[in-house]
């Protein structure tokens, strides 16, 4: 979740990173927010929060229980909401930030007080390829690095394929609330 989650994870963020400082992107950051606020006064954080379902398909691949991974997501947004109305934090959903792109990012851009798309051309131009192999998901530094090369692509959905009957019925028990709070189906 630029500081929360914590960057700008759909692409820009080595520009961005040289305009605005550096980060580490974890969700685990959204634990800190107030801290980052409070020792930082020009911080920035950008929340993107993600279909709990597919956060939940995630952890599975890394070992998690499902339970633990849908208590983790409400625990995890729980805490980012209490910034909801900040004026230095800004939330945006991963799925507008793959379907609506560059005007999500121009969104964003205008929050960090960018006038253009300019970052995100820097950014075309200087990406990195990532290697066509992914990395165990157990190796989380190594994946972390690893999806930080990548382009954004449209992950959206995977709980579908991925989660069996009973498994999606215990997450969607668990996070029916939370889920159409923010607007997913």
């Amino acid at each position: 979740m630029s500081l929360c989650r914590c960057s700008l994870n759909f692409g820009v963020r080595r520009s961005v990173r040289a305009a605005v400082g550096g980060w580490r992107r974890t969700p685990r950051n959204v634990r800190c927010i107030e801290r980052i606020l409070d020792f930082f006064p020009q911080a920035l954080v950008i929340v993107i929060r993600r279909d709990g379902r597919d956060v939940v398909c995630s952890l599975k691949a890394r070992g998690f229980m499902i339970e633990d991974g849908a208590k983790r997501w409400l625990h995890d947004n729980a805490l980012a909401d209490a910034f909801i109305d900040h004026p230095r934090v800004s939330f945006i959903r991963y799925e507008d930030l793959v379907n609506r792109g560059k005007e999500a990012i121009s969104e964003l851009l205008d929050f960090l007080g960018e006038d253009s798309l300019d970052l995100l051309q820097l950014y075309n131009e200087s990406r990195q390829t990532a290697t066509a192999d992914d990395p165990k998901p157990t190796e989380h530094n190594a994946l972390r690095k690893w999806q930080l090369g990548r382009e954004i692509y449209n992950g959206g959905g995977r709980w579908r394929k991925e989660l069996n009957p009973e498994e999606i019925a215990i997450v969607e028990d668990a996070l029916r609330a939370r889920l159409t709070l923010y607007d997913y189906e």
